[in-house]
């Protein structure tokens, strides 16, 4: 099965023309057409999602601020047994 992908630029008008290879040998056709605003929708949906999780999470967490600026770390006395 032979399967031909075009981009084809709208312009603004509703009827197009879509010219086959001599070489294509279906007779029954499928055509799916999908626009191009599926690709860009998704990215804006999920960086809203995004900004909107983090959001969320910076509201949850403000509450549980711990001062660490005394907080040693004494790696010798982790591994002593």
């Amino acid at each position: 099965m032979d399967i031909i992908t075009r981009m084809i630029k709208r312009n603004g008008r509703n009827k197009k023309t879509i010219e086959l290879p001599d070489d294509f040998k279906g007779e029954n056709l499928e055509i799916i057409i999908k626009s191009d605003l599926e690709k860009i929708l998704p990215e804006a949906e999920n960086q809203k999602a995004d900004d909107n999780l983090r959001s969320e999470l910076r509201k949850f967490y403000a509450d549980f601020k711990v001062d660490l600026s005394k907080f040693k770390f004494n790696r010798d006395e982790l591994y002593d047994r």
